[in-house]
């Protein structure tokens, strides 16, 4: 859509390399994205994958490794807002309640997926660096030119 190529062409000015979201309308979303080299990463969907993604986010918060400041009145208020019913056979389904005024949580909704995206990347970058043995540093370091390869590992964490 022209929407999606717009505000691609705005990230991309950005240095954006990836865009997360929903799977709600995620193909379209991709094939927008994919003009100007920006990947569209999906996050887990149906009501195990959205528990998930605000059990995160909700640990880090209650952990302090995350924060926001009291100007964020509408983020805040849909944060208090939010509902986890227990779901028959096990797992949790979120709520997140339309009032009046305060939208659906789509401003909260992008926070946590904010979260849930920091979080996995750090994961990626954790489990590719400790791939890298002292062995195969070594090898890297010692023969011949590996920039191609070193550039093909950066590459994975743009």
């Amino acid at each position: 859509s022209v929407v999606i190529r717009q505000f691609a062409q705005v990230a991309k000015r950005h240095g954006v390399h990836r865009i997360y979201g929903d799977v709600h309308y995620a193909e379209a979303v991709r094939e927008g994205l994919r003009d100007q080299g920006i990947t569209f990463v999906a996050a887990p969907g149906g009501h195990q994958g959205k528990a998930d993604v605000f059990g995160l986010a909700r640990e880090l918060i209650h952990a302090g490794r995350v924060r926001w400041s009291a100007g964020h009145v509408r983020l805040t208020q849909q944060a208090r807002e939010v509902i986890s019913r227990p779901m028959p056979g096990g797992g949790v389904q979120i709520f997140q309640p339309r009032r009046k005024g305060s939208g659906h949580g789509d401003i909260l909704s992008a926070a946590v997926l904010a979260i849930w995206a920091a979080a996995k990347r750090r994961n990626d970058m954790v489990e590719a660096l400790q791939s890298l043995t002292p062995e195969r540093l070594r090898s890297l370091a010692s023969v011949g030119d590996h920039s191609d390869e070193l550039r093909g590992f950066a590459m994975r964490f743009r």
